[in-house]
């Protein structure tokens, strides 16, 4: 999943086979009290709006 955003004045179209994005890889941890079972509000740089 990426996040992509327009901050210019006019509309952006994608053709088929642009290049867009990278990733890497990398092994990450969790914290002793994470809680991936609760409440999430909203979602990639989402403001609800």
């Amino acid at each position: 999943m990426i996040l992509l955003r327009n901050e210019g004045e006019q509309p952006f179209e994608f053709k088929k086979g642009d290049c867009i994005a990278q990733g890497i890889f990398s092994q990450y941890l969790t914290a002793d009290d994470d809680n991936p079972g609760g409440f999430r509000n909203g979602g990639l740089g989402s403001t609800e709006k």
